[in-house]
């Protein structure tokens, strides 16, 4: 990452934190809330913050169902980090129910296995070649 790029990353980083302050100091979202939506943030920076906000500001997501917006968002961070969303920020989605489509198509297509199943999985074809080709040794070690 180039410095001047490090610069604009780390100044979106302070806007989105600003921005779910902004909403509690302007009134519009409680304190409670806003603590809430933070702790709910995957992100270590807590650059979701600001989305997840605006989107309860917005009615996409009902102060009651912060779970249901948590999971949501921590499904992303996953996807995002295995590179398999089709948009690299949270920001491009407009609604929570944009988001939801595109967590829930990921789901559906199967890029919810984890990198340890896959793994494991091929260890288990690995082990079962190698045993098939042993076999097949033996077989012919001893003339069948």
């Amino acid at each position: 990452m180039t410095h001047d790029s490090y610069l604009i990353f780390e100044a979106y980083l302070n806007e989105t934190r600003k921005e779910t302050k902004q909403y509690v100091a302007s009134g519009k979202l409680d304190p409670e809330t806003a603590q809430k939506i933070i702790e709910a943030d995957p992100h270590p920076k807590k650059t979701y913050s600001g989305w997840m906000a605006r989107q309860i500001m917005q009615g996409n997501v009902d102060v009651n169902n912060l779970d249901d917006l948590r999971n949501t968002v921590e499904e992303f961070h996953t996807f995002l980090q295995r590179r398999l969303t089709s948009k690299s920020n949270l920001a491009e989605y407009q609604t929570f129910q944009e988001l939801q489509d595109e967590i829930n198509t990921l789901n559906s297509t199967g890029s919810n296995i984890s990198n340890k199943q896959d793994q494991s999985d091929f260890k288990l074809l690995l082990i079962q070649m190698i045993y098939m080709w042993w076999y097949h040794i033996v077989m012919q070690l001893q003339g069948n």
